[in-house]
């Protein structure tokens, strides 16, 4: 095979591969991308990640009130026993352990902090919501910014909050609107988000701010409820927002999964579904094998399975340690901290371009791309043809004897 018969054989594989990828690969290495971005973003919703069982909690809290007898001030024991009983939802013992702590030493940022988040998880979002801020006056590095969007989301939700109540999802209301507008136009912790950093309502996030944001909400999940269908939504604007679509599915349809609410479930599914439509149109026009929001569905339960089930292997093993007397805390982090925290990795992309991706340009994108290809081949296919037919006419040319 020629120089020419090379190039044009390369084109051929290059073209070819670029038209069946795209349907082949939806469900594995899309995903794949998004994760990259967002290392953890999957692990966190399915609750794949290392966390305790109520059964800890209640042994740490037997332990450290055991261990606080013989030095009653250890602010360190003193944080696990206020802590372990917010997680046991014992919250207004906690909030007199912490308040006691705070007559000592006033401004301990870790004191500070965990009086703020145990006012709202009970349910006190105004009051949780003043300690977190002193919280930042205090450390405002502290957790990685982490309470910096604690304080953000208390925001937003006291924002939806009505004479009724609070009713879920906080961004019901884009169901009712255009589909046609995109997300950034329509009410939603990004928008809300998007005003509280900039107050301009045409301003878009940045990528490092919408990944840092990201990292915020991660961080709450991964420290105290992942599977709160507050923070699942807001995770999922987020996802939304950075065209991150099938995290978004899996993250609203997780929300839908952890409400009791019938119309609010319903309204979860249908913001999944949403979603990830527009990608799985792009995607399915002209593929071979269309996709579904269906499949989507079915690998999202193969995943929660596995990671039910892992999460029942540790759950076991914290059990067999606190009867036996271990030193559970300690066999918890040999075996299971190697496991990465959720740390949003990726800072390559130019943090000033539009956070917002419209699926029908990326779909003309590749049309376009894959139209380029074509020229090119053609254009290849041409070019050996004519110099083919100029051999032909020189040979022709030739005398008789010179062929």
């Amino acid at each position: 095979m020629n120089h020419w018969e090379c190039t044009l054989a390369g084109l051929l594989v290059v073209v070819f591969a670029a038209t069946c990828s795209r349907a082949c690969d939806w469900d594995t290495e899309t995903l794949l991308e998004e994760r990259s971005r967002f290392p953890t973003a999957l692990e966190i919703i399915l609750g794949k990640f290392p966390r305790h069982t109520l059964a800890y909690y209640e042994w740490r809290l037997k332990d450290r009130l055991e261990k606080l007898e013989s030095d009653p001030e250890n602010d360190l024991m003193l944080d696990d026993v206020a802590v372990s009983l917010e997680k046991l939802k014992r919250y207004d013992e906690g909030i007199a352990v912490v308040r006691k702590q705070l007559e000592r030493n006033p401004d301990r940022y870790e004191s500070l902090a965990n009086l703020g988040t145990i006012y709202i998880h009970d349910g006190q979002l105004t009051e949780g919501l003043k300690w977190i801020e002193r919280a930042i006056e205090v450390n405002p590095d502290a957790h990685f910014g982490r309470e910096k969007y604690q304080v953000i989301l208390v925001k937003y939700v006291l924002s939806c909050t009505t004479d009724d109540g609070l009713k879920l999802p906080l961004g019901r209301g884009r169901l009712q609107e255009d589909h046609d507008y995109p997300l950034h136009a329509k009410r939603t912790f990004y928008t809300f988000l998007r005003n509280e950093l900039h107050g301009d309502p045409n301003k878009f996030l940045s990528t490092e701010e919408l990944q840092e944001a990201t990292k915020g909400i991660l961080g709450m999940m991964r420290f105290s409820q992942h599977k709160s269908p507050i923070l699942l939504e807001a995770l999922g604007d987020l996802q939304q927002a950075h065209s991150a679509d099938q995290l978004a599915f899996r993250a609203y349809s997780s929300a839908a999964q952890n409400v009791q609410d019938e119309a609010a479930k319903r309204d979860y599914n249908a913001l999944a579904s949403r979603a990830i439509s527009w990608s799985l149109q792009s995607l399915n026009q002209g593929a071979r094998v269309e996709v579904s929001e269906k499949l989507v569905a079915e690998d999202f339960r193969k995943e929660q399975a596995d990671a039910n089930a892992w999460f029942a292997k540790l759950a076991e093993d914290e059990r067999k340690w606190i009867a036996a007397g271990e030193a559970v805390d300690l066999k918890f982090n040999e075996k299971y901290r190697a496991i990465p925290e959720a740390v949003v990795t990726d800072r390559s992309a130019d943090e000033d371009a539009y956070v917002y991706r419209d699926p029908a340009k990326d779909t003309f994108i590749l049309y376009a791309t894959l139209c380029g290809l074509l020229v090119i081949t053609a254009c290849a296919v041409l070019a050996l043809f004519l110099k083919r037919v100029v051999r032909c006419h020189r040979q022709d040319a030739l005398p008789e004897s010179n062929r």
